[in-house]
């Protein structure tokens, strides 16, 4: 008995050291999307990973676990296993949830470890047709001279795209109604309808309305124009030299791996976004590839985010529904 005892444990040690020994990956790997299947967030998540998978050798499945802005998702890659076989498509929503949500179910400064950003979709600041505002300045300037009587649609409290327009509000010491809506799409179609006068979208959901007239777009908010819409200026160029936000990917593991697997996540990702094929996918969304970003300038980038948006938040008495 006693030998078969020795034997077996033999047996699980020499199991273990072949299994520590096997190349990186030798089983698919999950990414973890907390948005629905089909949206832009999945979508983008889907056109990286398959280019990624390609280079691996091995699958990256999407999984989407929707629900609360990305918390259900974050926290269950956070209790992951931190052997590089769980990934989260980190979105905007992680470094304004580390404030707004008072109770998450994980420590947003521990439980993660960025590995790379991967991409950035410019934001457009658009209004109803028949709004008096020509540019960004002129709206600003409206709203000033209304205060409290404009109205702005938006993905829901606390969305990415409710905190883009309150960072102007918190930056031009604006005052207006903030409209929430069950996702983006209902925003956009309260503005068209005239139901609110402005909104902050997308620009790969937002560029139809605007081509077709059904919005008028007065800029972009990221630092360059956006090839989706290139007469549309800039926040800078249209007079608010401050000003600048987009929404934002990033790939992040549970805390713990072992930094050589988040070097080689880090390399395959990079790699893949400079695919040309990705890369044109990618352009006809209006989404930036993120490129030569390793993870310490991705955990920066981050850091500075949540401190951006605790800012606004703390000022704007932001409360979570």
């Amino acid at each position: 008995m006693k030998q078969w005892i020795i034997g077996l444990v033999g047996s699980l040690c020499i199991s273990q050291l072949a299994h520590a020994d096997a190349p990186y990956p030798d089983r698919p790997i999950t990414l973890v999307v907390g948005f629905a299947a089909g949206g832009s967030t999945d979508v983008v998540a889907r056109i990286i990973a398959q280019r990624a998978s390609e280079i691996l050798g091995k699958p990256i499945i999407v999984e989407n676990k929707t629900g609360a802005g990305g918390i259900i998702a974050t926290d269950f890659v956070a209790k992951s296993r931190p052997d590089g076989y769980t990934l989260l498509f980190g979105t905007s929503a992680y470094a304004i949830t580390a404030t707004l949500s008072k109770k998450l179910p994980y420590d947003p400064a521990k439980a993660l470890e960025p590995v790379s950003m991967v991409a950035e979709v410019p934001i457009v600041l658009a209004v109803n047709p028949a709004v008096k505002a020509a540019s960004a300045r002129e709206l600003v300037s409206l709203i000033k001279a209304n205060p409290g009587k404009l109205h702005y649609g938006s993905a829901g409290n606390g969305s990415a795209l409710h905190m883009a327009v309150e960072l102007l509000a918190y930056q031009e010491k604006l005052s207006a109604v903030h409209v929430p809506y069950r996702g983006a799409a209902p925003a956009l179609q309260a503005v068209m309808a005239g139901d609110v006068e402005f909104v902050a979208d997308a620009v790969s959901t937002i560029a139809s309305a605007a081509r077709t007239g059904k919005v008028k777009a007065l800029a972009v908010t990221g630092p360059r124009r956006s090839s989706v819409l290139p007469d549309l200026p800039t926040m800078q160029e249209a007079g608010l030299p401050n000003y600048q936000t987009a929404l934002w990917n990033m790939v992040m593991v549970p805390s713990g791996t072992p930094p050589a697997l988040v070097t080689k996540l880090q390399a395959v990702l990079q790699q893949a976004l400079q695919t040309p094929a990705t890369r044109e996918r990618l352009a006809k969304l209006g989404v930036e590839p993120a490129d030569n970003t390793t993870p310490a300038h991705a955990k920066a980038f981050l850091q500075q985010e949540v401190l951006r948006w605790k800012e606004v938040i703390q000022a704007g008495h932001i409360e979570p529904d």
